[in-house]
């Protein structure tokens, strides 16, 4: 295997930042590779025999991974001697992999609030209804937002890591940045350096990519809206020009002030679908193969059943329940969805990882 593509392979599957650390296995990565061949039309039976390659999506299991049973050296050498580019598509599948392992072990691991975390809660709803029904919806709705803000979390790490590899580029922390902030007088100095999603050093002109999955008028975000208004700005006094790259285009007026920041300092902004265009047309055949089966396809399937009322398609009926060892969720008319539990029901897991300042 070639010296730099173990050395991505490896900081693509190991995470381990906070307690709920991942480390997938070179054997998983087998499998995967043999994903990949699988994917792009390879002769896999030809080489290897009658070998059991899962399909990705519903496989989460590492062991049905690692029984394909094959040489994680031989499978990469072997997809890298066709297109070299192939290694980066199995680095991305092995990174998607991985969060998904991780948010899998999340579910399996966030525990239920306690008394003293939601109790005062309650208040706003006393006598409404009885307090063991009220316990436990405070309870259930602390534990699903929670959920809800690990889910953006991890999905954010994600897009990232998997735009800056499609595009050829390296997403920067703050330390080694290329991108300056620019002083607020014309001849002061810098305030530092700020952290990149995405730099390309194009030899004629280098990129800097901010990478948004949806820009909202939502009150949460607004304390971080000077920064991406200001970025633009940084990205041309450090000699690089600015790129914007959202993948949900609908409109507000935050994503309007974002955007006409962008192009007020000579940058493209890219929206929707010309957003998954330009990292196709970008990244060339494999990459584009990739994001088209394991980011736009599996995202088209939602398009047209995510509830809407107006559109008359109303959400299904919800039954949550749960015990020491499962958690379970009744959607009407689906099968259930059942998490296996391994967690001290008194135990609070509080683990949302920091952004790594650094990444390569």
């Amino acid at each position: 295997m070639d010296p730099e593509t173990k050395r991505n392979l490896q900081n693509a599957r190991r995470m381990l930042t906070g307690s709920l650390k991942i480390e997938v296995s070179w054997q998983v990565i087998a499998g995967l590779a043999l994903r990949v061949a699988t994917d792009r039309g390879y002769d896999v039976a030809g080489r290897y025999g009658a070998v059991e390659v899962p399909d990705f999506f519903n496989v989460i299991d590492p062991g049905e991974w690692e029984a394909t049973g094959v040489d994680v050296e031989d499978a990469v050498e072997w997809i890298e001697g066709i297109d070299r580019h192939n290694t980066v598509y199995l680095e991305l599948l092995v990174r998607l992999f991985a969060r998904r392992l991780k948010y899998r072990r999340i579910l399996s691991t966030q525990a239920f609030a306690t008394s003293d975390q939601v109790g005062p809660r309650t208040l706003l709803e006393h006598g409404l209804l009885s307090e063991g029904a009220l316990s436990s919806l405070v309870v259930w709705r602390k534990w699903m937002m929670d959920i809800d803000n690990r889910s953006g979390q991890e999905t954010g790490y994600l897009y990232d890591a998997i735009v800056a590899r499609a595009l050829g580029g390296t997403a920067y922390g703050s330390r080694t940045s290329p991108i300056k902030r620019k002083p607020d007088k014309p001849g002061g100095k810098s305030a530092g350096r700020r952290q990149v999603d995405c730099v390309v050093d194009d030899p004629k002109t280098p990129y800097a990519y901010e990478v948004k999955i949806r820009i909202t008028d939502a009150a949460s975000r607004q304390g971080r809206l000077n920064e991406e208004l200001v970025f633009p700005a940084d990205c041309t006094y450090s000699d690089h020009v600015p790129r914007l790259l959202v993948f949900d285009s609908t409109p507000c007026d935050t994503l309007d002030q974002v955007k006409a920041a962008f192009e007020a300092e000579g940058g493209k902004v890219f929206l929707g679908q010309d957003a998954y265009a330009h990292i196709g047309a970008t990244a060339g055949p494999a990459q584009a193969e990739f994001l088209r089966r394991y980011v736009a396809e599996p995202l088209k399937r939602y398009e047209d059943t995510i509830p809407d009322f107006g559109a008359g398609r109303v959400l299904a009926d919800l039954r949550l329940s749960a015990s020491p060892d499962t958690l379970q969720f009744d959607l009407a008319g689906y099968d259930p969805y059942v998490i296996p539990r391994d967690v001290d029901p008194q135990t609070v897991v509080n683990d949302a990882d920091a952004v790594p300042d650094e990444q390569t």
